[in-house]
């Protein structure tokens, strides 16, 4: 389960890095930025399991993508970038 969550997280994570940088970033994000984004998904992304009877399988929240929306995400990696020493 760890290893399909770790894939999932590179995944989704990758797609919109790639996203922001082709459609919306004039400039690379920094790859200390990406550093702190991926190691703050580890502690936020896909932390709660729900099983779906209808499909018989189990479900995992919150997305990257979500975590993203609802800023949890941006709020942990600022905490990990530079070690808080400089602004995200």
């Amino acid at each position: 389960e760890f290893e399909y969550l770790s894939r999932l997280r590179k995944e989704e994570f990758s797609r919109i890095i790639q996203e922001a940088e082709e459609h919306e970033l004039e400039e690379p994000i920094e790859a200390e930025a990406i550093a702190a984004l991926k190691a703050a998904s580890c502690n936020v992304c896909y932390k709660k399991k729900y099983y779906d009877v209808l499909n018989d399988r189990c479900v995992f929240f919150p997305s990257v993508a979500r975590t993203i929306v609802d800023y949890s995400l941006i709020e942990d990696a600022e905490r990990l970038y530079y070690n808080g020493e400089e602004e995200f």
